[in-house]
């Protein structure tokens, strides 16, 4: 092999080294948006201004067996004011209600920039004494 082609490989291997270091995503962040919560109504709200985290996962939990649960997470800009159609709603389905020993579901969703967020607990029916968690995790990418 011809030295110019040796050199030539050495810098596209580096370049492609160094290019797929900086293409990693950035850490992201968990937040608890509802924790334990056992009456309709909203979670507590969380600064994210600092994080400019726009996908996210979430994975709900519940306790008590409940017959119904839909959650949502809302977003607003700053303030205290959030947009009560929010920026994603989730309802479990019968089948991950009937997980055991706890109902569990995930969902995922993609939003614009967001300030601040906090979870809603929609409906809450059924079971005994049930309640929900909602841990969400975000990225930038």
């Amino acid at each position: 092999m011809r030295p110019g082609r040796v050199v030539f490989l050495l810098a596209l291997a580096l370049i492609l080294i160094v290019g797929n270091v900086y293409a990693e995503p950035q850490p992201g962040k968990v937040v608890t948006l509802l924790q334990a919560k056992a009456t309709t109504g909203d979670g507590e709200m969380t600064d994210i201004s600092s994080d400019s985290l726009m996908t996210w996962a979430c994975d709900v939990s519940t306790t008590g067996v409940p017959t119904s649960v839909t959650v949502r997470v809302d977003g607003n800009l700053g303030g205290t004011v959030f947009d009560t159609t929010g920026m994603a709603e989730h309802v479990l389905t019968a089948a991950q209600l009937a997980i055991t020993p706890n109902p569990f579901s995930s969902f995922a969703f993609i939003v614009g920039p967001a300030r601040q967020i906090k979870g809603v607990l929609v409906t809450l029916a059924g079971g005994t004494s049930p309640t929900v968690t909602m841990k969400c995790y975000g990225v930038a990418k």
